[in-house]
């Protein structure tokens, strides 16, 4: 049996929360003009007046609307520069970078993908900044699925992100969890794998084939349900599965004393702070 909870926070059984616009992840927090060559970093003496800085984030989709909020932050406590993020699936961001991109920060949503990067010597630095969980958001119009039981049932029509996709890579763990376990078993599993009819790039992408009414049900992070109106149903703890973010700078990085500055802007006790506004999780030495 489920509950219906109202509230800001995933945590406690079925949560319905509010529709929010806007919530497909790839493309950019906003458009800047590229950095200068040679423009410098934020305050840099000798340039009157100071020349535009543009600091280039690539970050995963889930990680939308906290770093957008930190990103205005960081523009307001640095004038002049100008704080450009990229948001897609980690898999999608790591092949830009491995295919010539730059970026000044880099903010990936698993260990895998990002200790590529730093083997590839295209990220340095890389530090554990926040932990997520997964949940089942489902559409609670259609009412075809209140239990996670009911995933597996004929017609129900399930989304879930791409293999290569972390929050792909944390929901196929779960179903292997699932299939182990006394409570749901193989077959089910069986039975919500022949239901899945859309694999996303994107976990945002995921959530919006729900929202959208495309589908009934689909695998997203505890933090994308804040806000949507969404039937929210949490899993067990013993088929639960931790998904880990960290945050690294660019090799390559154009800015590269602004990209630290964000950097240890985002690992502070006030960005924990954020972070956890946001429904994530932070390191206990954060918090």
């Amino acid at each position: 049996m489920s509950l219906m909870l109202h509230g800001t926070r995933p945590g406690h059984g079925v949560v319905l929360a509010r529709v929010a616009l806007g919530l497909w992840g790839g493309g950019c927090r906003r458009t800047s003009p590229a950095p200068q060559p040679g423009s410098g970093q934020s305050g840099a003496p000798g340039t009157s007046p100071q020349e535009p800085l543009t600091l280039t984030v690539f970050a995963a989709a889930s990680m939308t609307d906290c770093l957008d909020e930190f990103g205005t932050r960081f523009e307001e406590t640095h004038p002049g520069v100008s704080v450009k993020t990229n948001y897609s699936g980690t898999q999608e961001l790591k092949i830009q970078l491995e295919q010539g991109a730059v970026c000044d920060v880099f903010v990936s949503a698993d260990e895998s993908h990002m200790k590529d990067l730093v083997d590839e010597g295209h990220v340095s630095d890389p530090k554990v900044l926040a932990y997520n969980k997964l949940c089942v958001a489902a559409d609670k119009q259609g009412g075809k699925v209140s239990s996670l039981k009911d995933l597996a049932k004929k017609g129900v029509r399930l989304v879930v992100a791409t293999p290569d996709c972390p929050a792909g890579k944390y929901t196929r763990q779960c179903w292997k969890k699932m299939g182990e376990s006394k409570e749901f078993g193989p077959a089910l599993v069986a039975g919500l794998a022949r239901n899945v009819v859309s694999q996303e790039i994107n976990v945002k992408l995921v959530l919006s084939k729900v929202v959208l009414g495309e589908a009934d049900a689909c695998f997203v992070y505890a933090s994308d349900v804040l806000g949507q109106d969404v039937r929210v149903l949490e899993l067990p703890e013993d088929v639960q599965v931790k998904a880990t973010y960290l945050v690294g700078t660019g090799k390559r990085a154009p800015s590269p004393k602004t990209a630290e500055e964000y950097v240890h802007a985002l690992t502070s006790e006030r960005g924990a702070d954020l972070l956890k506004e946001f429904g994530l999780a932070v390191p206990a030495k954060a918090e």
